[in-house]
């Protein structure tokens, strides 16, 4: 039935109405000359895979959808440990940041299974990808939010005195290593850039009269207050100040080093499209969607001053096609070129010192039977001289087909696999 005298959309839910009100405000907007493309957009915080397939299917009209998606996941909440007091915790963490399955719209059993019900990285980069893995020409650009401040509840206890008031869920301070691990775990499940929450460091102001009691929320970013560095450990309240001189602090310094390390590859990054994701586990790993493209077999991992392989290797992968450079329909797959991005997700797991970082060395296990090539090199473009880490040839698999890295706490590779 589609006369609407019998049967519409009922939008009643707030997601819903808000969706349907924006939509009918970008037909507005997008009346006239050279208005086509004119859409009314801004952050998703953590919705639902269903949020967003709906945003997508009502929101634009007889137009194209919008120009780009920005999603927001702030996994390090207070009650994440650091990973020297319980990695797998922290790596718990981070997994809940890719796929979160503990907050289902419909409750039944197996629910967990539905992709739909779920948030985070994945579905972020299906929605950004129209739903058409594999058709690169309707995609749109994918940033994350990258959560690199703390959030603290300062009360006002009276007689001039204040103290923080731990609540669940507030926010803590990334570690500069987890600050990388988060921008490259984003790269690999497909953004093309990223914001940050937050840059500047907020105190507001108390409404006066102080009354005994009074809250207000501080944000603790980028930048601290000179004379007043923010501490998650401190109990002592850190009244930072906007007007007063500001400085880099650590996760300041993590950004930092982390556009300068992307820099250097950010052309490849562009024209790769996502097609899979690979995490490591017990058993060698496993790959986040059910489908093809699967061209690693295992990942392993070990300090590298040590013999002893990590018992669970924290490594992920993102398999990427790649793109002739193009946009929209002109946008096609290279036939000759894949890409990995290959993330260290291990965090302080050997000590409590910001500026030390444990290196591990990592085996990438090549499936060279998956690999669409029957001869075919690696080169590491994260390598300034872009080193062949090994070649490969179908009628000879064996163990030995595997490429070495070496990276630090949350850092990462991207490997090009090319056809000879």
């Amino acid at each position: 039935m589609d006369n609407p005298l019998f049967e519409s959309a009922y939008y009643d839910e707030p997601y819903m109405l808000t969706t349907k009100i924006r939509g009918e405000y970008q037909k507005m907007l997008r009346r006239g000359t050279n208005k086509e493309r004119l859409d009314i957009n801004g952050a998703t915080g953590g919705a639902w895979n269903w949020n967003l397939a709906f945003d997508r299917e009502m929101s634009k009209g007889e137009q194209f959808y919008k120009n780009y998606l920005l999603y927001d996941f702030y996994p390090l909440i207070r009650e994440i440990p650091k990973g020297y007091d319980d990695q797998a915790r922290l790596q718990r963490a981070f997994d809940e940041m890719i796929c979160y399955k503990g907050e289902p719209v419909l409750k039944y059993p197996g629910h967990d299974r539905d992709r739909m019900q779920h948030m985070g990285y994945l579905s972020a980069i299906e929605a950004s990808q129209n739903y058409t893995s594999g058709i690169p020409g309707d995609d749109i650009p994918l940033f994350h939010t990258i959560q690199v401040a703390a959030s603290q509840t300062i009360r006002y206890e009276g007689n001039g005195k204040y103290s923080y008031r731990p609540k669940f869920g507030e926010l803590r301070a990334p570690t500069p290593e987890e600050v990388k691990a988060m921008c490259n775990l984003a790269i690999a499940y497909g953004a093309k850039g990223f914001m940050y929450y937050m840059v500047p460091t907020m105190v507001p102001m108390f409404r006066q009269p102080l009354v005994e009691g009074s809250e207000v929320l501080a944000t603790y970013g980028l930048f601290d207050d000179a004379g007043r560095k923010y501490d998650d450990d401190s109990k002592e309240v850190c009244f930072s100040r906007g007007y007063a001189e500001q400085t880099g602090n650590d996760r300041y310094l993590a950004v930092k080093e982390t556009i300068t390390t992307i820099k250097s590859i950010e052309k490849y990054i562009l024209r790769g499209n996502w097609l899979n994701g690979f995490t490591s586990d017990q058993n060698g790993g496993k790959y986040r969607l059910d489908r093809g493209r699967k061209w690693i077999s295992s990942i392993s991992s070990r300090l590298l001053d040590k013999d002893i392989p990590d018992s669970i290797p924290y490594i992920e992968a993102g398999l990427f096609g790649y793109t002739n450079g193009l946009s929209g329909k002109e946008r096609t797959f290279s036939p000759d070129t894949l890409l990995l991005y290959v993330v260290n997700k291990f965090c302080d797991d050997t000590d409590r010192d910001p500026t030390t970082h444990a290196v591990r060395e990592v085996k990438v296990f090549i499936d060279v039977e998956s690999v669409p090539f029957k001869r075919f090199k690696i080169l590491n473009l994260s390598d300034s001289q872009n080193t062949t880490p090994g070649r490969f040839l179908q009628d000879r698999p064996g163990s030995s087909d595997y490429v070495k890295l070496q990276l630090s706490g949350g850092d990462a590779a991207l490997l090009m696999i090319v056809k000879e």
